[in-house]
């Protein structure tokens, strides 16, 4: 199996704001792999479109899971 160290990325439908909070990667099997810092330099966010880097490497053709914590993610006027 081939490793990345490609950037995990989301695109929204709308723009949305980063709020203080972490972002959980696990693998396939509900293991906790990492977490990042939605503050930190590993995240970020540009309109739509946010960007996480993590420290593990991901294996191509591998199954993953990020969980946002709750509020981390709004749209400009707050909504959830």
């Amino acid at each position: 199996a081939e490793a990345t160290t490609a950037n995990i990325t989301a695109v929204f439908d709308e723009d949305v704001q980063l709020h203080t909070g972490v972002f959980s990667l696990f693998d396939a099997s509900g293991k906790l792999l990492e977490t990042v810092n939605a503050n930190g330099s590993r995240a970020s966010l540009a309109g739509r479109t946010l960007a996480i880097d993590p420290v593990t490497e991901l294996i191509t053709g591998s199954t993953y899971q990020i969980q946002f914590g709750a509020g981390l993610v709004k749209d400009v006027i707050g909504n959830v």
